[in-house]
């Protein structure tokens, strides 16, 4: 789990991830190419001033790449947004 705090002017914001777990693998197609990856799940709660925010992320990590793969959900579980490698520059 991780938190970190960002404050620019009168602004604050609060940023949460916790419950992560590796929930499975899976092969990603990407135009970077094929990867074996696992995938990592968290929940990740934002709060700046009166509004609050959580959301399910879920992230694809390939050995030796890195991240390959990551979508978003929100609390309801509808889709918000998708992340694709799209290169690797060796």
């Amino acid at each position: 789990d991780y938190e970190f705090h960002i404050k620019m002017s009168i602004i604050s914001m609060k940023v949460l991830g916790e419950n992560r777990r590796i929930i499975g693998t899976e092969s990603v197609q990407t135009e970077a190419g094929l990867f074996d990856c696992f995938i990592l799940e968290e929940t990740l709660t934002t709060k700046a001033m009166m509004m609050k925010d959580v959301e399910t992320i879920k992230s694809w990590y390939a050995y030796g790449i890195g991240l390959v793969k990551e979508t978003s959900y929100d609390k309801n579980g509808k889709l918000i947004s998708t992340m694709l490698l799209n290169r690797v520059n060796w």
